[in-house]
């Protein structure tokens, strides 16, 4: 995951940033009225990430090649969302790791230890 991050810092100081995350902007998180939210892999997460990670970077604006540009724009999005699925994953073995080291700390035991208590009152 350093490596693909390190990967979006060089995009975003190769590319004209302010170009990048405008044209996601408009083009990346159409919203289809016709499919479940959950089904889509385009979330305004994914460009309010990269819009952040650019205001760090300063925002300068730079003269690039059009088609260069559009080719860092589509790799950019693609980068960050493979942090996401990453972050996600992680989220989940940590959530399991957890499940496993503290098995009496899950909220379906603590709803059953506690009816059992309240059973013996």
């Amino acid at each position: 995951m350093i490596q693909l991050r390190r990967r979006l810092v060089t995009i975003l100081s190769t590319a004209d940033p302010s170009d990048l995350v405008a044209r996601l902007s408009v083009t990346y998180a159409v919203i289809d009225p016709d499919q479940n939210e959950s089904d889509s892999n385009r979330s305004p997460a994914h460009v309010e990430y990269l819009a952040l990670l650019a205001l760090g970077l300063g925002m300068p604006r730079r003269s690039i090649d059009p088609r260069e540009q559009i080719g860092l724009t589509w790799e950019a999005i693609d980068i960050v969302r493979d942090l996401f699925r990453g972050a996600a994953d992680l989220v989940l073995l940590e959530s399991m790791k957890s499940r496993r080291d503290n098995p009496d700390d899950h909220p379906k035991d603590i709803m059953r230890a506690s009816h059992a208590d309240e059973g013996r009152k």
